[in-house]
């Protein structure tokens, strides 16, 4: 019988995704810990197609304050850091600053089942919340020219294919674009001339990009202010 290995990392995740996230998740160790804890640049890409960036790390402040700096290296994405010691500490040792903190959220060998355990990962949702909160406050002073949701059910109703994707979210929507989980290569024409309404194509609101996960396609809705259009 195969058992689900506890991890804090997983039950985040899960926690989250209850909340109506999507989540994917990279590890951050190569097998132990501070020495050779790293990411590729490809996973700084992969983490760079979200919306926000949680950084779940360890008990030891020495180990945070060496191996933080590399490991939030070329991620531009608002980034949110769960760690062992306190939330007061890992203010003071994460310099420059990130965009959020949860403290005593640590390594532990069980599920989160213990009602300070689940008042924790309220703590983390609350935390996600304000950061994205104050994304969205920042978005809306130069909104995308076509909203993602609009987007999503404009693509769902002219491309037939998506609806044979076998995901769960055949689209994902994000604050500022989708990744449309179909071939790039043989899609990523079709979208750019998709129409959204009054001749405007997605290809004059968008950019349409490769993603990093696998051969999907990333949407990046251009803003109010570069396109002068707003569909």
């Amino acid at each position: 019988e195969i058992h689900h290995l506890p991890h804090a990392s997983c039950d985040v995740a899960e926690y989250v995704r209850r909340m109506g996230a999507k989540t994917n998740m990279v590890g951050l160790a190569r097998g132990f810990g501070k020495r050779i804890a790293q990411l590729n640049d490809e996973e700084r890409d992969v983490i760079n197609e979200h919306d926000l960036a949680v950084y779940l790390l360890g008990d030891f402040e020495t180990c945070i304050e060496h191996k933080f700096p590399i490991l939030r290296r070329g991620i531009h994405v608002p980034i949110i850091v769960l760690g062992g010691p306190s939330t007061e500490t890992l203010m003071r040792i994460i310099d420059p600053p990130v965009d959020g903190y949860v403290g005593n959220v640590g390594r532990f060998m069980h599920r989160t089942k213990e009602s300070e355990e689940l008042d924790m990962l309220d703590q983390v949702v609350t935390e996600i919340t304000r950061v994205l909160d104050k994304k969205r406050e920042a978005i809306a002073k130069d909104p995308p020219s076509v909203s993602p949701a609009r987007l999503m059910d404009i693509i769902s109703s002219q491309v037939d294919e998506i609806h044979e994707v076998l995901s769960p979210t055949p689209i994902t929507v994000q604050m500022t674009g989708l990744r449309v989980k179909l071939p790039y290569d043989r899609f990523a024409p079709l979208l750019k001339e998709i129409v959204i309404e009054e001749g405007i194509t997605i290809g004059e609101v968008a950019e349409i990009l490769p993603s990093r996960m696998r051969d999907y396609i990333l949407l990046r809705i251009k803003p109010f202010s570069e396109t002068n259009i707003m569909v």
